[in-house]
């Protein structure tokens, strides 16, 4: 099982319809007692059915909600490909850090952003 390991902490973000789940956020909490802890969102999937919903900008915005009552400073969405409209969602969610030529850079929403 992809998900799984033995040497992290894995919580499972679900969101119900009543009682149908339609929607888990995969996300591991990263270095939980280091003062720098952040969480990592693996992965989302969700009922087809509830593709208009926008389920997984949802799911993000509770990873958020998560990583500060847990007093993490850093949601890490991971790899972001240039030109890759799958990974292009990355960047609504501002500020953000992207490590590019061998050091971290600031976006805000008066940064410009080559997508």
């Amino acid at each position: 099982n992809f998900v799984l390991c033995e040497w992290m902490t894995t919580h499972y973000l679900e969101a119900y319809d009543g009682d149908k789940l339609i929607a888990v956020g995969v996300t591991d909490i990263v270095d939980a007692n280091e003062h720098m802890g952040a969480l990592s969102a693996l992965y989302t999937f969700f009922d087809p059915d509830y593709s208009s919903a926008s389920l997984g900008t949802w799911m993000i915005l509770m990873q958020i909600e998560q990583a500060k009552v847990l007093g993490h400073r850093y949601v890490y969405l991971g790899y972001y490909v240039d030109g890759c409209k799958k990974m292009s969602y990355k960047h609504k969610f501002l500020p953000f850090e992207q490590f590019s030529d061998n050091e971290w850079h600031l976006f805000s929403k008066n940064s410009k952003i080559d997508t």
